[in-house]
């Protein structure tokens, strides 16, 4: 899904027709004809009525921009995030799966960035027709995604989440131990989320359809997060940043719904350790009259009965400010989140068995 990766999760294979039932051929007028002006262009709805599609018209100078623009319009209407940020910081992160090597990536550097993120990949919508007006060489595309189709995709995504969920909620109910119940629990939840956008979708797609579940998904999440708050879990982080990340620790366990032990709780599940630190940064002259800080944790998730390392990720972040103090404020502000967001992650991922 990063940003311009268009993600909607439906198994759909065939193309998308017109309401009389044949199939549209690729394009109404190809870019380049001087074809009549199609009604969609201007929003009409022409073969396309609402009831039976979703649909959405993109614009631009030549036919891949168009069509892109096209599809996005569909994800738009089932949800997508526009996000303007600035940074002037440089992050680095990183993460691994137990004792393995670190995955590193950078970004670095004042910038604006407006990122459309829709979690639709769009598979099973259909670049109708194609239209190039003659006069401004603009070329217009119409994406179109059929609602019954997308309703049977979506039905059956639902049903094997059932499926799923069937013997983990066996699993929850005859686990021996806190950690092998969470570990259930862990998966059910999974399940639990990944239903919530189907269902949203579905709204969307088919809006009085009430889809019937072989789950009690209720009481099935109610019992996971029972399981899941037994959970025993330390939290040990060192270091002169130490005091920062043990605060983004404990409130990515809390974002689960657990609490943290103190280092040296009897009979412990899980253990969250690491080295947090903050320093100035090498003189820049890039950086002017700012001061630099750069604060870094790396952290671990270990089995706390065999002390086996589980994941492990380190966060990075540099802040910028006329004030050293209030550059290392900052610097240990934002790493603490970025802590709490790595725990939350490292968890949910090894619980859910990712």
């Amino acid at each position: 899904m990063r940003r311009e990766a268009l993600v909607l999760m439906l198994a759909l294979s065939g193309c998308a027709g017109p309401a009389g039932g044949a199939a549209a051929g690729p394009l109404a007028s190809a870019p380049g004809s001087a074809g009549a002006r199609p009604d969609w262009v201007a929003g009409g709805v022409g073969l396309y009525p609402a009831s039976r599609y979703v649909t959405g018209v993109g614009e631009g100078d030549d036919r891949t921009p168009a069509e892109d623009r096209a599809r996005a319009k569909v994800a738009a209407v089932f949800r997508t995030e526009i996000v303007a940020r600035t940074s002037s910081v440089q992050e680095e992160t990183a993460a691994s799966r137990g004792d393995g090597p670190a995955q590193v990536t950078r970004a670095e550097g004042a910038r604006q960035e407006v990122e459309a993120t829709a979690r639709k990949a769009l598979v099973g919508v259909e670049i109708a027709e194609v239209w190039q007006d003659p006069d401004t060489r603009r070329v217009f595309a119409l994406a179109a995604l059929d609602r019954a189709r997308a309703r049977e995709a979506l039905l059956s995504r639902l049903a094997a989440a059932d499926a799923a969920a069937a013997p983990w909620l066996s699993r929850l109910a005859a686990a021996d131990g806190r950690l092998a119940r969470a570990s259930a629990a862990g998966r059910l939840a999974a399940l639990a989320r990944g239903r919530e956008p189907v269902l949203e979708d579905l709204r969307v797609v088919a809006p009085s359809e009430r889809p019937g579940s072989t789950v009690d998904w209720p009481a099935a999440s109610a019992a996971a997060e029972r399981a899941l708050s037994e959970l025993v879990v330390t939290v040990a982080l060192a270091g002169p940043a130490g005091e920062a990340a043990t605060t983004g620790a404990v409130s990515g366990l809390a974002a689960l719904h657990l609490q943290a032990a103190p280092a040296g709780a009897a009979d412990p599940d899980l253990a969250v350790t690491g080295e947090a630190s903050v320093a100035e940064g090498e003189p820049d002259r890039r950086n002017g009259p700012w001061k630099e800080a750069r604060a870094t944790a790396t952290v671990t998730l270990a089995d706390a009965r065999t002390g086996k390392a589980l994941r492990r990720f380190e966060v990075t972040d540099r802040q910028l400010s006329g004030q050293q103090p209030e550059a290392a404020r900052r610097a240990l502000a934002e790493l603490g989140k970025k802590v709490a967001a790595g725990v939350k992650a490292a968890i949910e991922a090894q619980l859910a068995g990712e």
